[in-house]
């Protein structure tokens, strides 16, 4: 799993990793309150806190991982809207 706190609250903006890829590249069906987070190792990740996902947006998620060198965790602790959401976090893969 990701190193990191799970009640943490995701800082406005983007991990500096993603302007590196092409404008518009992550498909926006998974990304909703999104913010980014430091890992302990000093990792940036991207955090999306959705409300659902469906099948399409899971598939859409793991292709642009594959597509981009990236991995993702999905946990139920998030920090937006507390129950009703679940945090997704992509980072870089070393």
């Amino acid at each position: 799993t990701l190193p990191v706190w799970e009640a943490e609250k995701p800082k406005r903006g983007q991990p500096r990793w993603l302007s590196k890829l092409p404008p518009l590249a992550l498909d926006p069906s998974w990304l909703l309150h999104a913010g980014k987070l430091r890992l302990v190792d000093g990792t940036e990740c991207l955090v999306s806190e959705p409300f659902a996902l469906t099948q399409e947006d899971l598939e859409a998620l793991a292709k642009d991982a594959r597509k981009y060198g990236l991995r993702y965790e999905i946990r139920g602790t998030s920090h937006t809207l507390p129950s009703e959401t679940f945090r997704i976090l992509v980072c870089p893969k070393d």
